[in-house]
C-alpha cells in the first residue's frame, strides 16, 4: 500500500528540489545540455512504456511505470552532488569495459540504485517502488517470487537500452548478458525474454 504521507504534494517537493540541483551553470552550453536532458526523458519514458507492456494487473503496471521513471533519481543525484563518484566508477567503467552498475559496485561497494531508493524511501514512496528501484539492476538480490514490477522494471531498462547499444555497435549477445537471467529463470518467464525484445523492436522501428 501507499506509505501515509506520500501525495503529488511531497512527490512535487522532492523533485523540486532535484530540479533546483540540476539548474545549468552558466559555464555551460545550454544548447548541449538541453538535446542531452531531451534524449534522458524520452529513454525513461521508453523505459516506463516497456515496464507497462510487461505486465497484465493494472496495479503492477501503475507500481512498475511509476519505478521506472524515478529508476535513475540517484544517478542524477550522484551526478548534481558528487560527480566526483560518478567520475570513479565512469574511469572504472571505460577502462574494464563495464557496465556503469557493475564498475559503481566493484569501485564503491554500491550504485546508484540503491541511492535512488533510499532517497525515495525519505519521501514515503510506496515501498514497491522503492524496491523495484533499488534492485533494478539486479533482481536476485530481490525477494519477488513471481514476476512484478521489479522484474518489469529490470527487463525493461536492459530492452529500452537495446536499440541504443546495437547502433553503438555492441552485439546482441553482449546486450542480452546484462539481463538477469537467474532471476527470470527463478521467476518462470526466462522465455519470453526473445518475444519482449521483438516487441520493442518493433515498436522502436515505428
Amino acid at each position: 500500500g501507499i506509505r501515509r504521507g506520500f501525495g503529488p504534494a511531497r512527490l512535487g517537493m522532492g523533485l523540486e528540489h532535484v530540479l533546483t540541483w540540476l539548474q545549468v551553470p552558466n559555464t555551460l552550453d545550454t544548447t548541449v545540455t538541453v538535446v542531452q536532458r531531451i534524449g534522458q526523458v524520452v529513454g525513461i519514458l521508453a523505459c516506463a512504456r516497456i515496464a507497462w507492456r510487461l505486465l497484465s494487473d493494472d496495479g503492477a503496471r501503475q507500481l512498475a511505470f511509476s519505478a521506472a521513471v524515478l529508476h535513475d533519481l540517484g544517478r542524477v543525484l550522484l551526478a548534481a552532488r558528487a560527480p566526483e563518484y560518478l567520475a570513479a566508477a565512469l574511469e572504472r567503467a571505460r577502462r574494464d569495459n563495464l557496465a556503469l552498475h557493475v564498475a559503481e559496485y566493484a569501485v564503491h561497494g554500491f550504485s546508484h540504485a540503491e541511492v535512488g531508493a533510499y532517497l525515495l524511501a525519505l519521501w514515503g514512496v510506496p515501498t514497491a517502488i522503492i524496491e523495484a528501484v533499488a534492485h533494478h539492476h539486479r533482481p536476485s538480490r530481490s525477494q519477488e517470487s513471481l514476476f512484478g514490477p521489479i522484474g518489469a522494471l529490470h527487463v525493461a531498462d536492459r530492452l529500452s537500452h537495446g536499440p541504443q547499444l546495437l547502433a553503438a555497435g555492441v552485439s546482441e549477445q553482449s546486450h542480452a548478458a546484462a539481463i538477469d537471467t537467474a532471476y527470470l529463470e527463478r521467476v518462470g518467464v526466462c522465455e519470453r525474454v526473445d518475444v519482449w525484445r521483438e516487441m520493442v523492436a518493433r515498436e522502436f522501428s515505428s
